[in-house]
């Protein structure tokens, strides 16, 4: 069988949570299915470490489509050309797009629908491309795969499509996340980017819908009623209409104890949730929410929203908080800094529920998608 799948969010140094997904499951497709071949399709030059085994045909389509009208171009000519030529006979993509051109199976992975429950935080173009396609993607696709059980039923509430269409593939965490145990190490790595003090952590995007300006809001209320050397750290890829985190980053009277570093590698990360005193992700809405287990994995506590997947992400490992409420956010930073039982049990816990998380079932879940949509065609 010839795999064709979309690669063009496999970028050296630059994997946000799209990237890791589609990596961390290709690197078990490849390398559990060497006698199929798989045509990685890539808007840019790649980097040779995305080529995963000698199995792949690695395939440079321009151009880079980074923006709507780009999109059609690459999702709906330069696709369906190269599925011709390398005679694909499955078209796999993992980023929430897909090609209304095809006359072959396609497997689509649909991460979550933000963009109709938070339409003011996409821009107007983005926005414009998601209402007018991601409902014909979700049709067009033969089966659809997402990350968690909230996204699936959100899928099929919004879009109307058959229930046996789409199934939960779950994720997993990324194997250079790891918990690091040697202390001097671990401090080492905070003293090179500047942290000497403890520190809440943030990972992800910043982007409105992660809600990180109320974060930073809630961290100045917790200060204010705190005596405390404890910092904010915030990291993680700009995104787009920043402003009002921008806006309370300078109204904050404590910005001189907010931390703002951009991307981090896996070892950088790593040694930030170990030394953080917990991880605040109180996005106001997630398909599912990596950072959760990610943190999980390394031993830290957990402080997520209570609302759309993070709480089955967290899996009853995290403390939750309705994500707009400012006091609640900084009375959960208050017991995490005072309060050493609640943060052992929300460890121990965390540990149990990173563990059931695995890229492995993953990829067997894709390709068993993969394996039936295939099938069905060659027995019509």
């Amino acid at each position: 069988m010839r795999i064709a799948v979309n690669t063009r969010l496999l970028l050296d140094g630059r994997l946000t949570g799209l990237g890791h997904f589609i990596h961390e499951s290709l690197k078990c497709l490849v390398r559990d299915h060497p006698e199929h071949t798989f045509i990685f399709l890539f808007d840019r030059a790649y980097d040779p470490q995305f080529v995963l085994g000698t199995n792949v045909i690695p395939v440079v389509l321009p151009p880079q489509a980074r923006a709507a009208p780009l999109y059609m171009i690459w999702y709906d000519w330069m696709i369906p050309g190269a599925i011709r030529k390398y005679k694909a006979d499955v078209f796999l993509s993992m980023d929430n797009f897909t090609s209304l051109r095809l006359n072959i199976p396609n497997l689509l992975v649909i991460h979550d629908l933000a963009y109709l429950h938070y339409p003011a935080h996409v821009d107007a173009l983005h926005l414009w491309y998601y209402r007018r396609y991601m409902p014909r993607f979700a049709h067009r696709a033969t089966a659809i795969a997402t990350v968690s059980e909230y996204s699936r039923q959100d899928i099929l509430s919004q879009c109307n499509i058959a229930p046996d269409k789409v199934r939960v593939c779950g994720l997993g965490l990324n194997e250079g996340i790891k918990q690091i145990t040697d202390w001097d190490r671990v401090n080492n790595h905070l003293q090179l980017l500047g942290i000497y003090q403890p520190y809440f952590l943030y990972v992800g995007t910043f982007q409105p819908r992660k809600n990180v300006a109320t974060l930073i809001r809630a961290y100045d209320e917790y200060k204010k009623q705190q005596i405390t050397t404890t910092q904010l750290v915030l990291t993680g890829d700009k995104g787009w209409k920043n402003e009002e985190m921008e806006s309370a980053l300078a109204d904050s009277p404590y910005r001189d104890q907010i931390i703002v570093l951009g991307y981090q590698d896996n070892e950088s990360l790593s040694a930030l949730l170990c030394g953080a005193r917990a991880l605040f992700l109180v996005s106001l809405f997630e398909g599912f929410g990596l950072p959760v287990i990610e943190a999980q994995k390394c031993g830290c506590p957990v402080v997520t929203s209570e609302v759309s997947s993070m709480p089955e992400a967290a899996g009853g490992a995290a403390l939750l908080v309705p994500p707009t409420d400012i006091t609640a956010i900084a009375a959960a930073m208050q017991r995490i800094d005072t309060e050493p039982g609640l943060r052992a049990d929300l460890i121990k816990k965390g540990y149990e529920n990173a563990a059931s998380y695995s890229w492995q079932k993953t990829a067997d879940t894709l390709w068993e998608m993969i394996v039936r949509i295939t099938t069905a065609r060659t027995t019509t």
